[in-house]
């Protein structure tokens, strides 16, 4: 009865489809559904990947009578970048500019648990950040502070939901 909301990778100029389409296959093998979301990429900036990252997570518990899935247990997964829009969507709390003003825009964004396979969770140093995804995300200017406050492990608290955390170990990253 629960459902996995999936975030694929790509460094925030596409969307890989093996770590979109190919999850929800292997999670829709065990019996569970799993949405995969076609959120912005560049040349669209933040906040906009936040945005669709947050109304996913709102549409599909809005919806949740509707598919059969419990409203208490939706699990956010990504990949790489998409690892962290999920990591982002469970740490970063503040209000951002959005269209939406509907029923659905009211439903808590926050998942219930995390599953982040590669994530990208620092874009603040740049010794260890993902630059690719950086610029991507907020240009190649983009405000050291803005980049703290989008790097997830130094925003994690009491609040974050639970993660699940795994790499390969010939991860070159």
């Amino acid at each position: 009865d629960c459902a996995f909301v999936i975030f694929p990778g790509g460094g925030y100029t596409h969307l890989a489809k093996h770590e979109g389409e190919g999850y929800a296959k292997m999670i829709n093998c065990w019996g569970i559904d799993a949405f995969v979301v076609k959120y912005s990429v560049a040349p669209t900036m933040f906040p906009a990947q936040l945005n669709d990252a947050r109304r996913a997570i709102q549409f599909v518990r809005y919806n949740a009578e509707k598919y059969g899935i419990n409203p208490d247990k939706i699990i956010a997964m990504g990949s790489s970048a998409g690892g962290h829009l999920t990591s982002m969507l469970s740490t970063f709390k503040e209000d951002v500019e959005t269209e939406a003003n509907d029923d659905i825009s009211k439903v808590n964004f926050l998942p219930d648990m995390q599953v982040l396979c590669y994530p990208v969770v620092d874009l603040s140093d740049d010794a260890v950040a993902h630059l690719g995804s950086r610029y991507s995300l907020l240009g190649e200017n983009a405000d050291k502070v803005m980049c703290e406050k989008l790097s997830p492990q130094l925003a994690c608290d009491e609040n974050t939901p639970p993660a699940f955390l795994w790499h390969n170990a010939d991860d070159k990253c």
